[in-house]
């Protein structure tokens, strides 16, 4: 529901930049709460200030043209905590 909603914002006439970063970080944060609700805050901590990382260099463009070369940098650190976080499931044991 929220994609379909996401999707078709972007073909009004007027984006919104403000509602989008809203909706962005929202669903960030819901995609990674179950990780919270399981326990293991010192993991959600750690993808929390990746997201932030790479939210902050997609947003503000610090670094001029380099600053998505360091987003991609960034976005390579999440991976391997989804991972830490699949591998604590009981589904994969």
């Amino acid at each position: 529901m929220l994609n379909a909603d996401c999707i078709s914002r972007q073909f009004l006439p007027e984006v919104r930049p403000r509602q989008n970063l809203i909706r962005i970080a929202v669903t960030l944060t819901a995609s990674i709460m179950p990780i919270l609700w399981q326990g293991n805050a010192l993991l959600f901590g750690k993808i929390y200030a990746v997201l932030t990382l790479m939210t902050w260099l997609f947003a503000k463009y610090p670094f001029g043209g380099w600053s998505h070369t360091a987003f991609h940098g960034a976005i390579m650190l999440l991976p391997p905590l989804l991972m830490t976080a699949a591998c604590n499931l009981s589904s994969s044991r």
